[in-house]
């Protein structure tokens, strides 16, 4: 197997260019490894992008049907029952939910409820999540790299050697969720400078002022470049 020489698009190999470039050695890791996941997050909420929406369908077990938010879940974009067929309106709870015969769903604590349901009626939902926190593997052990010079992904196997598939798309999409999201692989820079950027303002480094300014203009160019979604459409 060939093996590339510049790895790229990881979260891992992002905390080692930071690494690098703080210039403060492998014990500063930890504290980058907070501000990467920090600088992703404030990317990712500057919109609601359309590479964060899930679509999924689940099946009521009750009327009304409680369903729990997923981990990360960030919004609700819509909600429709599809055998009516209607798109129940989001309301709070009071008087204003309506009668017996409005279709509605509303938000509590760590869950949603639907209304107007038999059991096993099918719900499709449409909704939008934030970023899976993404761990810092070191080289020998990352499950998933990829290699720009190669244009290719590798795998870790069970043995401890790096292939080019684990013999499933399933796994292979698996592994590189481990390592690396949209936001970091895409736009790598954007979220190497915005760790940067903390990092050299929290130490008073003079590049701090430059790297942040950087940072706001990758992020405009995210703005542009990415396809976002509007709930007021």
């Amino acid at each position: 197997m060939v093996v590339g020489t510049q790895e790229y698009g990881t979260f891992s190999k992002l905390i080692d260019e930071a690494v690098l470039k703080a210039g403060r050695g492998t014990a500063a890791r930890t504290q980058l490894i907070s501000y990467a996941r920090s600088a992703a997050r404030e990317a990712q909420t500057e919109a609601l992008f359309e590479r964060d929406r899930t679509e999924t369908q689940i099946l009521a077990t009750a009327n009304p049907h409680i369903w729990t938010r997923p981990q990360c879940f960030r919004i609700m974009e819509t909600a429709e029952y599809p055998l009516v067929p209607v798109f129940p309106r989001f309301q709070r709870p009071g008087r204003a939910q309506g009668n017996d015969t409005d279709y509605f769903y509303y938000a509590a604590a760590d869950y949603f409820v639907f209304n107007q349901l038999e059991v096993a009626d099918p719900i499709n939902l449409s909704y939008f999540s934030y970023f899976q926190p993404l761990v810092y593997f070191e080289a020998a052990a990352r499950p998933a790299r990829y290699f720009a010079d190669l244009a290719k992904w590798q795998y870790l196997d069970a043995n401890g050697d790096y292939i080019d598939t684990l013999g499933t798309t399933e796994l292979d999409e698996a592994a590189r969720a481990l390592v690396t999201n949209w936001l970091v692989f895409d736009w790598f820079d954007l979220v190497l400078e915005g760790t940067l950027a903390k990092i050299f303002k929290i130490n008073g480094d003079p590049r701090a002022v430059s790297t942040f300014a950087l940072f706001k203009s990758f992020s405009k160019d995210l703005l542009q470049g990415e396809v976002t979604a509007s709930l007021n459409e």
